[in-house]
């Protein structure tokens, strides 16, 4: 089993799901330190609440995986 684990954290999808998460961490936590709710995020960003929840999604964040295969 240990040789599974190894093999998955060696694999790209592996470090975009990690980065992933740390991104929407980050995010997370930026708005709770300004107070902003996630409808707040998307009148600033000039998108839809619903741009805002695919941008958390952890099936539909296309732009942070972009991101993400990048590193």
């Amino acid at each position: 089993m240990n040789n599974r684990v190894r093999k998955l954290e060696a694999s790209t999808e592996f470090a975009e799901e990690v980065l992933v998460a740390e991104i929407q961490s980050v995010l997370q936590e930026l708005l709770e330190q300004k107070g902003f709710s996630r409808a707040d995020l998307a009148k600033k960003m000039g998108v839809t609440k619903a741009r805002v929840t695919q941008i958390f999604s952890d099936t539909q964040n296309f732009t942070v995986r972009v991101i993400a295969r990048a590193f």
